[in-house]
Formats: structure tokens, sequence, C-alpha cells
């Protein structure tokens, strides 16, 4: 690897995005499944509550993890 080369930063820096998408497909995952079943299952409104104000949270940590990844790799 070139010495000033921020690739190491910039993979973290994707991880951690990648991370909160991990979680965002986990609970619109969940969500849909709990949304299925509410007719027949009554309790699965607490699910979907929970899971939508759950979402809003982890898309305003997705759109914050992605503002810390840089437009460019430095190669120098």
């Amino acid at each position: 690897m070139r010495p000033n080369c921020n690739l190491s930063g910039y993979v973290k820096k994707l991880a951690a995005a990648q991370e909160v998408f991990g979680h965002l497909n986990d609970m619109s995952t969940a969500l849909t499944f709990f949304a299925a079943h509410t007719q027949t299952h009554p309790g699965a409104w607490f699910a979907v509550g929970w899971l939508t104000a759950t979402l809003e949270t982890l898309k305003h940590q997705a759109d914050e993890a992605l503002t810390h990844i840089p437009a460019k790799i430095r190669y120098d």
C-alpha cells in the first residue's frame, strides 16, 4: 500500500455505513413480517410501531454514516 493512501480510513467508514444499512435491512424485513400478521395477531401492532420508530432512527444514522465517507480516495 502506498504510504499516503487513506484507504484504511475509507474502509473503516464504509464498514460503519454497511453496519447501519444491515440493521436497516433487518428492521425493514421484520416490519414487513409483523405488518402482515396484524390481522391475526393484534399484538403484532406493538412490533410494527416499535420497528417504524427504530427505522426512522436508523435512516438518520445511515445518512450520518454516509456523510463521513470521503468522495475520493487519495493515492499519492
